[in-house]
């Protein structure tokens, strides 16, 4: 009988938390990630936190920020979970890789930082080039975990200051 209940409760995951995942309607031109960024000159700093629909600041200590080359692919996968995250309140964690379907190779030039018990973060040596900075932040509320993606669009030029990053939401201008 425990068997039965573990494949159910197995099978009622695909089939209740997640079956409306989304296939990018974008495909991915190889070309775009045929070189990823070299090193450069710039550091992007900055610091993320979550925000409940109470207001209450969730930390963020300890979770990984990406770096991830702007790309057409990217962005499309982007506006996807945004898309995703605003009309569809089971988002969480461990379904988020079922959510949107990536294309592996969007991961190759990605760069990651842990977040540090402040909430800061920060990434060195960026070469030039346009960006997309993200993290997911998830909290367990008092009977279900709850917890939301966190995507900005950053353009980086050497010798220009970068003001320091806020990851609190979705800051996603679109292009």
């Amino acid at each position: 009988m425990k068997k039965l209940a573990a494949v159910l409760a197995t099978l009622a995951i695909p089939l209740f938390g997640c079956s409306s995942s989304v296939e990018l309607k974008v495909p991915l031109d190889p070309q775009e990630y045929a070189t990823c960024p070299g090193q450069g000159s710039n550091t992007i700093t900055g610091s993320t936190f979550g925000r409940t629909k109470g207001g209450a600041i969730m930390s963020a200590a300890g979770r990984i920020v990406h770096l991830d080359k702007w790309t057409k692919y990217a962005h499309a996968a982007y506006y996807e979970i945004r898309e995703k995250q605003v009309k569809d309140s089971f988002f969480r964690e461990e379904h988020e890789g079922e959510t949107v379907k990536f294309d592996p190779t969007m991961f190759k030039c990605r760069r990651q930082a842990t977040v540090g018990l402040d909430g800061s973060f920060r990434f060195e040596h960026v070469p030039s080039g346009e960006y997309f900075i993200s993290t997911y932040i998830s909290w367990l509320n008092s009977d279900h975990w709850a917890g939301v993606w966190s995507v900005t669009h950053i353009r980086v030029k050497d010798g220009e200051a970068i003001p320091p990053v806020v990851l609190s939401g979705f800051h996603y201008p679109g292009r």
